[in-house]
């Protein structure tokens, strides 16, 4: 005999489902809602050839390899100062170099380590908008956490971006020459001779993080988008900061 299915469990079923969609739907909103807020932009993946493609750059820079980026959404603009100050005051946190010998500044003449400097007075005036800088990798890596918390249900994995997606991002539109940027990769003197190229990430452990953009006090020769620099994570200076990355599937 055939079993039959009370109509009631099927209205059930069907209201359930309704449900759950209403529900994706609404979550599905609300964190394009919280993308907005965070000034994220979504870039749909590819392939380009990444490194100094002119041979005007350092080693670090070749061989010159296809590099495939799956789509990511990274920060329009560098985290700001505003931005920054609602991690702190919600948190608490103090910086690194608010904890011990302060950041690194021009003063006129050449960079010195002021340990009355920090991202609340880098040597110049900002305002809420400018990049916050003076702040070390484990510092974005503090607020990183901050607005992973913040997002709904904790579910959205923000993090910085990679070498080869900021460079992806960097040949597609203008973010190049105002602040050095930390980047989530170790930094690996011969990577680019692996020749990866399916979303290339740098070695799995290191002593230096990868730093990439040009930034007002860099000569023209660093200013190229192929560009690599290097920091320790605790570094800081009054012309590196950071911008927000997040993985398509993890919003």
């Amino acid at each position: 005999m055939k079993r039959v299915i009370p109509s009631a469990m099927i209205v059930l079923i069907v209201l359930s489902v309704i449900g759950l969609i209403g529900y994706s739907i609404l979550e599905a909103r609300e964190q394009a809602r919280s993308l907005r807020s965070a000034g994220m932009v979504l870039f749909q993946g590819g392939c380009y050839e990444m490194g100094d493609r002119f041979g005007k750059g350092a080693d670090d820079e070749r061989p010159v390899h296809m590099a495939c980026v799956d789509p990511f959404y990274l920060g329009k603009a560098e985290v700001s100062v505003e931005a920054f100050s609602r991690f702190v005051g919600e948190t608490g946190y103090q910086t690194e170099g608010q904890r011990t010998d302060g950041c690194e500044f021009w003063d006129g003449k050449k960079f010195i380590k002021d340990p009355q400097k920090s991202w609340r007075d880098p040597g110049f005036p900002q305002n809420e908008r400018s990049p916050v800088v003076c702040v070390s990798w484990n510092d974005a890596d503090h607020y990183i956490e901050w607005m992973k918390n913040k997002s709904p249900k904790k579910a959205m994995g923000y993090r910085l971006p990679t070498e080869a997606e900021w460079e992806y991002a960097a040949r597609n539109y203008d973010m190049n020459g105002k602040m050095n940027q930390w980047m989530l990769d170790w930094y690996g003197e011969g990577f680019y001779k692996k020749g990866d190229k399916a979303n290339p990430r740098g070695p799995s452990q290191g002593t230096f993080r990868v730093i990439r953009g040009g930034s007002w006090p860099d000569e023209p020769v660093t200013l190229r988008l192929s560009a690599r620099k290097k920091g320790l994570p605790v570094d800081r200076s009054s012309h590196l900061g950071f911008r927000l990355a997040l993985t398509v599937s993890d919003r």
